[in-house]
């Protein structure tokens, strides 16, 4: 596999009734969670071994937005 920089554009939003958009850190923690572990094992899966890293990058301070996440 190819070691090039891949980038993908995450947003998770908030829920209905929470005000102004906002998503519960819980919510956030759990959902990055998962994904962590589903990029993981595909990793795993395909290389053999962990052969990435994952990088979340321009996260904006005071909300879960971030515009950038590498791996």
């Amino acid at each position: 596999m190819s070691k090039a920089t891949k980038q993908i554009d995450l947003k998770k939003y908030g829920l209905a009734h929470e005000a102004n958009g906002d998503v519960r850190a819980d919510v956030f923690v759990r959902k990055m969670d998962l994904l962590l572990k589903g990029l993981r094992a595909s990793d795993q899966q395909v290389n053999g071994q962990k052969t990435l890293d994952y990088l979340i990058k321009d996260l904006q301070y005071g909300s879960a937005y971030s515009s950038k996440a590498e791996f």
